[in-house]
């Protein structure tokens, strides 16, 4: 068993004084020969800088790693921690002089990282840059360009789209999506047939988020919005391409401009994706299309692809059509569909046009093990239950999905079975039936229930985590409201508890909502405090320690690990088992994270909740919902790792809020790329990630080697 009390003398050191021991190093922090005192300063030079980079620290901290004369390896570090901490006025400081001085030789690194601190101080000088002699330089400020919001980056890209450098123009095409800067989209169209796949990828790319501007600026100026064909027809050739990505790309801003109605002319290429040999290019066309589209050939087209061999490819067209009210091909797709999951899914679409058949048949039948289908079955049986007038049957369903799902559809009720059920749910042992409780009775304004939701309040640590959320939520609503009438007494309670969780809730995760709720963040601090310590070793490597947490030093011994031994985590699921590989260097906080999840079991059956055909799955969320985590969170560790196809990435919900779950990509998706933390890759069993659906588990993740 390894330990790490070795490194221990140099972590008594105050960081200020080992910051410039370190920065006074005249050898490299990296030698390919083992030297046990080099390793030992490198570790805790990356200790030091993730510390500050991952609490948010002070720039400052950081500079004496920046002194020219310092190593390669702890100026890079230094420098990608500053754009990680964001746009700060000590950051841009820092990063403007190296983005300005034409002898750093890591200019390039801190061009980047301007970019991905969204430094709109930095924009002039990011400008000069990329119209500069040298390409990659010039490259790399173009892209960061688009980052950095100013009203004159279009203008100052489009030029670039004339370099004779392909990385420019692809990169100033990246830089023009980025900033939406829709005048240029005519310009953008024009290399949809670059030679080069790279350039094809990036105007696919930069067409679809101007387009999305494109609408945006007609809809916030109240002018009329029904696409337009002309533009739309640029990308059809885009439709015939050989490789599924590009036709997969020509959809999506085909999606946005596409009028409403479709003509006559845009059907042939469009039906004939319809028998598209890659299911995931059919539920782009249906998802993009069809769904928003109107007109008989479109429900025929949906009505087609019901039959369709891929299970997703069937739902998407199920919801649609339901959507659409189309109520015989969807009878139809009952009658044959064998998929229990299918089946009900498209119980639920029949009823919604009014015809309970469907369910009466699906009521009856055996739901068997997957919990997924008796969910729902009881989401349906509460669609059911209203649309026939019973609507109170979900208080005596043991399911809380069901309850959840009732809460979210009683709308203007009242009476006294409304009020059973919110007794009954204020005393719920599940979570989720618990916030969904406090919410409703804030969005009714339900004043005599006010004093429940105190008393869960005031528990403290004892009231479940998610009810803690939806109190924050309710309370600060609640008092945010100027026309309702709080007694004094209750103002007083609330403020009181709201002020005590934002500065000593046991969770995160709470904290962090209340901070951002009352829009106290700075005031308090920075709030990650570490990694949960695993209560055994972990690669054999002992972590004891007083504290709940690992602190960045032992954070990056794991990683060290990571980089060294490339151990993988294998999921197995309900669908089959997929891998994963971890890339340690671009985010290390990150990587020892995930690993830490699958060491302590935090995603042994749990499981998908969100499927985005021809886009992303995303689990691993120990409620279930999607709103859960396991207790501790991941601030942001943007990298240059592109999101694509099986590509591993951190969902969030706003800036440093990573936790547990994980999302892993159907499909190349540029607009991630820089905005959520990617950091691995699946390495086997990409059929897997194709063939999960909402509700199918997790099993188990185990650590191979």
């Amino acid at each position: 068993m390894h330990s790490h009390a070795e490194f221990s003398k140099t972590s008594q050191l105050p960081p200020a004084l080992l910051l410039v021991l370190l920065a006074a190093l005249p050898v490299p922090l990296a030698r390919a020969e083992p030297d046990a005192a080099l390793e030992a300063r490198a570790l805790e030079a990356r200790a030091l800088v993730l510390r500050v980079e991952l609490r948010r620290g002070p720039a400052a901290d950081l500079a004496p790693l920046l002194a020219p004369r310092q190593n390669a390896l702890a100026r890079s570090l230094a420098i990608r921690a500053l754009g990680r901490i964001g746009d700060r006025p000590d950051v841009n400081t820092l990063l403007a002089r190296l983005v300005k001085d034409k002898t750093e030789p890591q200019r390039r690194l801190a061009i980047w990282a301007a970019g991905i601190a969204r430094a709109k101080a930095l924009y002039e000088p990011l400008a000069i840059v990329a119209h500069g002699k040298d390409p990659s330089l010039a490259a790399t400020a173009a892209a960061a360009l688009g980052w950095c919001p100013d009203p004159r980056t279009g203008a100052a890209l489009a030029p670039l789209l004339g370099h004779p450098s392909a990385d420019v123009r692809e990169a100033a095409l990246v830089g023009l999506g980025r900033a939406r800067a829709h005048a240029h989209l005519v310009a953008a169209i024009a290399h949809l047939d670059a030679k080069q796949p790279e350039v094809r990828a990036a105007a696919d790319f930069a067409c679809w988020l101007m387009a999305h501007g494109l609408r945006a600026e007609k809809t916030k100026n109240q002018q009329p919005w029904d696409g337009d064909a002309s533009l739309a027809a640029a990308f059809t050739p885009r439709l015939s391409s050989g490789d599924p990505e590009e036709r997969m790309a020509g959809l999506r801003p085909m999606g946005v401009l596409l009028p409403k109605r479709l003509a006559k002319k845009d059907w042939p290429v469009l039906l004939g994706l319809v028998d598209d040999p890659d299911p995931r290019v059919v539920q782009g066309l249906i998802w993009r299309i069809l769904t928003p589209r109107e007109g008989k050939d479109v429900d025929a087209a949906l009505a087609r692809t019901l039959g369709h061999k891929d299970p997703k490819v069937r739902q998407l067209a199920a919801e649609a059509l339901g959507q659409k009210k189309q109520r015989a091909p969807l009878q139809d797709a009952f009658a044959r569909e064998r998929d229990v999951r299918l089946r009900f899914v498209l119980a639920v679409e029949v009823a919604r046009t009014g015809d309970f058949s469907a369910w009466r048949i699906a009521e009856s039948l055996n739901w068997g093990p997957d919990a997924a289908v008796r969910e729902r079955a009881e989401v349906l049986c509460h669609l059911f239950a209203r649309k026939l007038g019973d609507a109170l049957i979900a208080a005596e369903v043991a399911h809380p999905t069901a309850t959840v799902a009732l809460f979210e559809n009683l709308g203007e009720r009242k009476g006294s079975d409304v009020d059973e059920l919110v007794n009954v749910s204020f005393a719920s042992d599940d979570p989720s039936v618990v916030a969904a409780v406090i919410g409703f009775v804030v969005k009714r304004r339900l004043d005599k229930r006010y004093d429940d939701a105190l008393f869960l309040a005031e528990e403290g640590a004892t009231t479940p985590i998610d009810a803690r959320l939806a109190l924050i939520e309710g309370f600060v609503e609640l008092l945010g409201d100027k026309k309702l009438k709080l007694g004094d007494k209750t103002k007083k309670r609330m403020t009181a508890w709201l002020d005590k969780t934002a500065k000593s809730d046991p969770s995160a995760f709470v904290r962090d909502k209340a901070r951002v709720l009352l829009k106290r963040g700075r005031d308090l601090g920075n709030d990650y405090k570490g990694l949960p310590r695993p209560t055994e070793p972990l690669f054999g490597i002992e972590l004891k320690g007083e504290s709940d947490w690992l602190n960045e030093r032992e954070i990056t011994i794991l990683a060290q690990h990571i980089r060294e031994h490339a151990p993988k985590i294998r999921f197995r699921t309900s669908a089959g088992s997929f891998t994963v590989a971890v890339d340690a260097e671009v985010a290390p906080a990150h990587a020892v994270s995930l690993f830490l999840a699958a060491h302590a079991g935090v995603y042994n059956e749990t499981r998908f909740h969100r499927v985005v055909p021809n886009f992303v799955i995303q689990g691993g969320d120990p409620s279930g919902t999607g709103a859960g985590h396991a207790g501790w969170f991941v601030p942001d560790e943007i990298s240059p790792l592109p999101y694509v196809r099986g590509a591993l990435g951190m969902p969030k919900s706003r800036k440093d809020d990573g936790g547990c779950q994980i999302f892993v990509m159907h499909t190349s998706y540029r607009p991630l790329n820089e905005r959520y933390t990617g950091y691995g890759n699946v390495v086997e069993g990409l059929d897997t990630i194709d063939r999960i659906r909402v509700g199918d588990i997790i099993r188990r993740a185990e650590i191979v080697k």
